[in-house]
């Protein structure tokens, strides 16, 4: 079970409820690691080859992308293989399957090689 509580303006929890208080995540599996940005989160089970994500990304100008109240699993077609390993930086994130990087998020400094 994943619990998740904090400052919810950009979604970073990923619920809804009382901010300041321990409230669950509703995932439709189970998940056995996480990762956080400055206002998005992500949780995955490498075993099941499933990822979550839920949030915003920002960057200069404010928020970008669609921002996702509630988690929503990623298309595993997005990337070969099965995942290993998911790091989230302020804005952006990513993702390591079968030896192969994966980024997506803000790129203003690079953060993602664009």
């Amino acid at each position: 079970r994943l619990f998740s509580w904090g400052c919810n303006d950009d979604s970073a929890l990923g619920r809804v409820g009382v901010e300041n208080e321990p409230g669950e995540v509703v995932l439709p599996v189970p998940v056995n690691r996480i990762a956080a940005g400055d206002s998005h989160s992500v949780a995955y089970n490498p075993e099941l080859n499933k990822v979550f994500i839920w949030g915003s990304y920002r960057n200069k100008d404010g928020k970008f992308g669609e921002t996702k109240q509630l988690p929503f699993e990623l298309d595993s077609k997005k990337w070969k293989g099965r995942v290993t390993k998911v790091l989230s930086g302020a804005n952006h994130t990513m993702l390591l399957a079968s030896k192969k990087v994966y980024l997506w998020g803000n790129s203003e400094f690079g953060q993602i090689g664009k």
